[in-house]
């Protein structure tokens, strides 16, 4: 098949839906001619990726990490389009250039799928108030973009609910889960030290992880404040913020404000695979209060190296877990956060069940996703033909 995969940010930006693009296009490779459709935001960055890109360009957008990508101004990225002879396309943001995706099969009758990922509600409401015209008008495009694709997915139950019966998409989603690229670790003892040295940690201390953008959408703030509770208490700890993002300057003054210098180190992107298996395996528990993600890979790479994350109750990306069963669940207050870590720490049965549990049901492989993905554009393509 010939794959054109289409989203509206990719590298050197990281964030989880560039991941998961990312791992679709390495994945189907192994089988199939895959292009992925994107901005580029540094033309002078050299991708070594085992599949082709399209690039188009950017405009940068103010006091974000985003850009505004300008597909119809970049005649080199609409030839390409042109002469490209895809089978599928997958769209994997509703903007501009995944818009470009869209036309191109409604053109040519080929499939078209997309997937959702993000709550975009919350993005379009940090901008304008929610429920008013322009709020309206900036949902309206995206779900335009959405109801015109032939098969529409988004990553969990609960997101697709959301965007149906809460916001009013009209195209049903059915689900089709992200994945871990991440393998579980082979010498714990190993990566334990190795962690150990590198972030000078104390043999035996709990450590704490984050991983993901330093964004104050990610409700990093309340972390931050539940961890000074957490020492206030008396705990002994070690958090590792694992990422970068354009409020790491904010967040790091926050950290010295409380009093946490000792507590927390911000280890920036890490890029080795071995390493941040590594980071996974050697926390204690996966700390994410994000009421924004809505499937984060995070939580599922965690998951394979046996480490529970604890979620905020009612959160969308909690919305595959069972508290107690194969995760943690804390009301939304940073004291009762800190609190469900100290009753964490303080039952080791519960944790060893809790560990085996996110490891059994949330845990899967892009490998054994993909299957099923491959599937979904077979029948998409077979039908289109009949």
């Amino acid at each position: 098949m010939k794959i054109g995969l289409f989203i509206d940010t990719f590298y050197p930006m990281v964030d989880g839906v560039i991941k998961v693009v990312d791992n679709y296009a390495r994945e189907l490779s192994k089988t199939d001619d895959v292009t992925v459709f994107c901005p580029l935001t540094d033309k002078s960055v050299q991708l070594d990726l085992p599949y082709k890109i399209v690039p188009c360009r950017m405009m940068p957008w103010p006091k974000t990490d985003y850009g505004i990508p300008m597909p119809a101004f970049s005649p080199a990225f609409k030839k390409a389009l042109k002469e490209s002879d895809l089978d599928v396309v997958h769209i994997h943001s509703p903007f501009t250039v995944g818009r470009q995706g869209l036309k191109y099969a409604k053109k040519h009758n080929i499939p078209s799928v997309a997937t959702i990922h993000s709550q975009f509600d919350q993005d379009i409401a940090k901008s304008v108030r929610r429920g008013g015209l322009f709020f309206k008008i900036a949902l309206g495009y995206i779900f335009k973009t959405f109801e015109s694709v032939d098969k529409l997915y988004a990553v969990n139950k609960i997101t697709g609910e959301h965007f149906n019966k809460d916001l009013g998409l009209k195209k049903e989603c059915e689900v089709l889960p992200n994945a871990s690229v991440i393998l579980p670790v082979i010498d714990p003892l190993k990566s334990e030290k190795l962690v150990n040295d590198r972030f000078k940690i104390k043999e035996g201390q709990s450590v704490y992880l984050f991983v993901g953008r330093l964004d104050f959408i990610k409700n990093l703030d309340f972390l931050i404040r539940a961890l000074a509770v957490l020492k206030e208490r008396g705990r002994d700890f070690k958090m590792l913020f694992v990422g970068e993002g354009h409020d790491h300057a904010a967040l790091s003054s926050l950290v010295c404000e409380l009093g946490l210098s000792e507590n927390v180190t911000f280890c920036g992107k890490i890029t080795e695979k071995h390493v941040l298996a590594a980071v996974y395996e050697r926390a204690k528990l996966f700390l994410f209060p994000s009421l924004y993600d809505s499937s984060s890979l995070v939580q599922i790479e965690a998951a394979g190296q046996k480490t529970p994350t604890v979620f905020i109750k009612g959160s969308i990306t909690s919305s595959t877990t069972t508290d107690n069963v194969n995760a943690f669940l804390s009301d939304n207050d940073p004291t009762a956060f800190a609190e469900k870590i100290i009753q964490i720490e303080n039952d080791d049965e519960l944790y060893k069940k809790v560990q085996e549990g996110a490891k059994r049901d949330l845990f899967i492989t892009w490998e054994q996703a993909i299957k099923n993905v491959r599937e979904i554009y077979e029948q998409a393509i077979d039908q289109a033909k009949r």
